[in-house]
Formats: structure tokens, C-alpha cells, sequence
């Protein structure tokens, strides 16, 4: 079964790869080594990789149909392609047995075996990762300094010298209650208010 079910599969993966590594600033000195333009075209599915790789010019890496006329067009496929820039299938081997075929000056076809040995190790992690960079574990928020106090009115905490919400301060009495000293004092006046009926003796006659 094929690696790439469709070409689409095949440049996100393969053709991705080749973009970043030919582009890179750092191996572009090797990579403008091939100088020419080499075209990749694989069967199975069928797809085009240009890679530009002139002398004079920064690398390109183009994917499908595009304007640059090759010197030197191979011919594989997409999993011969594959195991080639995996470092996985020799070019030589491929080309004198037949996986493979070439059009175009032997010179230019020859150098593009260095590219994988260039390619392949970022490939090889490339493919181990699915095909995109392992994504970066977002950074942690740092913790509260020791010692570092919520900052003024989010303390659920009231001020010193400030009473609770709903209870009296300090010698306030709450409202429809009176005070302790207020209520003895009248229940004093009540009981030495004793009507004066109760004083009086029973009028004369009126005993058995």
C-alpha cells in the first residue's frame, strides 16, 4: 500500500520538509552546490517537486506545476521518492535497478545525492513528529512572591477599627432593642406604681 494517498499528502509531508531544510539559511551554501534546477516527479500519486537550486539564487522549493524549466527531470515513485531523502534508498541503486529514471546531464542528477544526507535527519524527525513541529508546552504563570498581600479591598476581612456589615460598633446598641440598664430601671417604676385599690382595706359591713 502506498505511503501518500494523494499528492496533497505527499507535499505537506515530503515537499514541507524539503522547503524547510533546502531554505534554510544555514544549508543553503550546500544546497546551491547542485547548480541547476531538478525536477522530482513521482507516480502513484503523480506530483511534481521543483527544487531550484541554481548557483546564483537563493533555493526555492515548488510544489506542483510551475514555469522553471529543469536541466535534469527524475522520475520515481512517491514512495521511492520518500525513501530516498529518508536516507532509506540509494539513487544510484534505484536508477541502475530500474525504481527510478532520469533525464538530463549525469552531473547535476549525481549531486542531488548529497541532499540526502542533508535532508534525511531533519525528515526522519519531521515524520516522527506527524509531519508538523512538536508543539511547545505553553509557559507557566509564576507564582505569587512568598509573603505578597492581596492588594487593598479584596481582603474578605474588614478593617481594623471598622465594624462588620450588619453588627453594632462597640457601645452602639442595634436598633429595636433597648438597652439592659433602660429595661430594670422601668420595671422598678412599675412595681412601685401598685394601684391604690389593693392598699385599701375592705369597708365595714361588708365582714362576715
Amino acid at each position: 500500500m502506498a505511503h501518500y494517498a494523494s499528492d496533497s499528502e505527499l507535499y505537506s509531508d515530503l515537499g514541507e520538509c524539503l522547503r524547510q531544510v533546502l531554505c534554510d539559511p544555514g544549508n543553503a551554501e550546500k544546497a546551491r552546490g547542485v547548480g541547476s534546477v531538478i525536477r522530482i516527479e513521482t507516480v502513484r500519486p503523480q506530483a511534481r517537486i521543483t527544487l531550484n537550486l541554481a548557483a546564483d539564487g537563493d533555493p526555492e522549493v515548488l510544489l506542483g506545476d510551475c514555469d522553471l524549466r529543469p536541466a535534469a527531470v527524475i522520475t520515481m515513485e512517491a514512495d521511492a521518492a520518500r525513501g530516498f531523502f529518508l536516507g532509506e534508498v540509494s539513487l544510484i541503486g534505484a536508477l541502475s535497478g530500474g525504481k527510478m529514471t532520469a533525464q538530463g546531464p549525469v552531473a547535476p542528477i549525481l549531486r542531488v545525492v548529497p541532499l540526502a544526507n542533508l535532508v534525511a535527519p531533519k525528515f526522519q524527525e519531521f515524520e516522527a513528529s506527524g509531519g508538523s513541529p512538536a508543539a511547545e508546552a505553553p509557559e507557566e504563570e509564576p507564582a505569587a512572591a512568598e509573603g505578597e498581600t492581596e492588594p487593598e479591598g479584596t481582603s474578605g476581612e474588614a478593617s481594623e477599627g471598622e465594624a462588620p456589615e450588619g453588627e453594632a460598633s462597640e457601645g452602639e446598641t442595634p436598633e429595636g432593642e433597648a438597652p439592659e440598664e433602660e429595661g430594670a430601671e422601668a420595671e422598678a417604676e412599675e412595681e412601685a406604681e401598685a394601684p391604690a385599690k389593693e392598699a385599701e382595706p375592705a369597708p365595714e359591713g361588708d365582714q362576715s
